[in-house]
């Protein structure tokens, strides 16, 4: 997937579940993330998924969100969220 997609490769931390063995939207792969990010709060967070139900997980943990759709629309919400 980093190979594939070469903008995953410009963010610190990325989260693979299928790379760590956890499931989404159980609430653990959310919290062994905020583990390998050094324990930021939540709300610092922009958790990115094209599943729904995984966001609004998140969402109910309090990260910040965004559900994917399309290319074009997650690079508006990287831009709005100052990533871009």
């Amino acid at each position: 997937m980093l190979q594939e997609f070469e903008i995953l490769r410009r963010f610190r931390d990325v989260i693979v579940s299928g790379r760590i063995g956890l499931i989404k939207p159980g609430t653990e792969i959310y919290h062994v993330a905020l583990e390998v990010m050094d324990h930021p709060e939540p709300a610092n967070v922009l958790f990115i998924d094209n599943s729904l139900p995984n966001v609004e997980a998140a969402d109910a943990l309090g990260f910040r969100t965004h559900h994917f759709k399309h290319a074009e629309g997650l690079e508006t919400a990287l831009l709005c969220e100052g990533l871009l």
